[in-house]
């Protein structure tokens, strides 16, 4: 089950994500993250492509959003639709 796509070919990198994220694909999430951190000057990610989100996925952008700043990079979230 593929839940990301990630492009590097800029300073900024734009990670996509894609589906339900549960609690089984956390780590995947959280590599995907790291990778993305530490292969990128900045990192975006999309959520335009994102179903759904679980609480253990949001702790995952938190710690992800932590590292950023210890590594004083930024990490930006945008495209997650409310439903509504």
């Amino acid at each position: 089950m593929k839940i990301f796509e990630f492009d590097n070919s800029t300073e900024i990198g734009i990670l996509t994500l894609i589906g339900e994220l549960r609690r089984d694909v956390r780590a995947v999430l959280n590599e995907a993250l790291t990778v993305a951190l530490e292969s990128s000057r900045h990192v975006l990610v999309n959520l335009e492509r994102v179903t759904s989100i679980d609480d253990a996925c949001l702790e995952v952008f938190d710690s992800a959003r932590e590292r950023a700043v210890g590594l004083h990079k930024r990490i930006a979230f945008y495209g997650l639709d409310s439903g509504e």
